[in-house]
Order: structure tokens, then C-alpha cells, then sequence
């Protein structure tokens, strides 16, 4: 009997579980999970190709970083190209039938792009 309860007793011991700082992860170096699909190669290679009209506005977008501007200068700079990229991408999609994960995959491509450039 007590060898019985012994190895119960270490096999009913839990991980410790990680606190909340612990296991918040960035959004961008997480896998995606059962709500989000994966990113799929040849939906990110159609958003190359629909948004070739837009590389001018996403690398001034990129490169705000590297200007000096005020920061009431680097809000409305922010806020140009940003409301131009969406509105680039919701006149892309207007076409296609599975326009949220067309969108998706575009707005990984903008991010993709205007990241941080080694």
C-alpha cells in the first residue's frame, strides 16, 4: 500500500503555473492559435501584387522612424499613411470574396514591410 500511494502522491503534482507577465507574449512573436489562421504563402504573395501602388506611402511609413520631426509633425505623418494604406487595402479587397482574410494577409504584408529593418 504505500508504495501505491507514493507514486500517486508525485504523479498528481501540477507544473507551476506561470503568472501573467509570464505568458504575455507580443502578439507578433506568437504562433497563431485557434482563432487566428495561419499565414498562407500565396495569399502574402497576392498582397505583394495588390499592393505595389502602395510601396511609396508604406516605406515613408517604414522610414518615419528615421526623420526628425515634432511629434505633433510624426502624429499626422503616422496618421497620412495609415488611413492611405487602408484605404489602399479596402479598395483591394472590394473584388475578392474572402475579403477578412484577404485583409488580413495585406495588413501582414504592410507590417512585414514597415517592421523593424536590419
Amino acid at each position: 500500500k504505500t508504495k501505491k500511494t507514493e507514486s500517486k502522491k508525485t504523479s498528481r503534482k501540477t507544473p507551476r503555473r506561470k503568472s501573467t507577465s509570464e505568458s504575455e507574449t507580443p502578439k507578433s512573436k506568437r504562433k497563431s492559435t485557434k482563432n487566428e489562421e495561419p499565414i498562407d504563402p500565396l495569399l502574402l504573395s497576392k498582397a505583394s501584387s495588390l499592393l505595389r501602388g502602395s510601396r511609396s506611402i508604406i516605406r515613408d511609413f517604414r522610414d518615419l522612424s528615421k526623420r526628425e520631426l515634432s511629434d505633433d509633425e510624426r502624429i499626422k505623418e503616422t496618421k497620412r499613411c495609415l488611413i492611405t494604406i487602408g484605404n489602399n487595402i479596402d479598395n483591394a479587397i472590394q473584388s475578392h470574396r474572402n475579403k477578412d482574410k484577404l485583409q488580413r494577409h495585406l495588413w501582414h504584408y504592410v507590417a512585414d514591410k514597415t517592421g523593424n529593418q536590419k
